[in-house]
């Protein structure tokens, strides 16, 4: 399947992989530059889904994929996140499907 020929199509997963090469990180302070969001807002819209997952990049450090924040930027009110899988671990917090 190609997107030209179904263009309402989902890529492939290698497709969004192959994204990912190219795709910048993007660290807390330039997140909030660009959606003008504080951190609490940032990380309560994040627990309800509603904004891009954070990736752990060490031991105290975090940062977004440029493209998903894009996407939020694009569509705040609508945002929902792919059906990626969790990259995070959130302390403290069971979703309500295991609650």
């Amino acid at each position: 399947m190609t997107r030209e020929r179904y263009p309402n199509s989902e890529p492939d997963p290698s497709y969004r992989d192959r994204r990912r090469q190219t795709d910048r990180l993007l660290r807390l302070k330039a997140v909030i530059s660009r959606t003008g969001m504080p951190i609490s807002t940032i990380y309560r819209r994040e627990l309800a889904g509603r904004f891009p997952r954070r990736l752990r990049i060490g031991v105290r450090a975090v940062a977004w994929y440029e493209s998903e924040i894009e996407e939020f930027i694009a569509n705040p009110m609508g945002y929902r996140p792919s059906n990626s899988p969790a990259r995070i671990e959130l302390r403290g917090y069971l979703p309500p499907s295991q609650a």
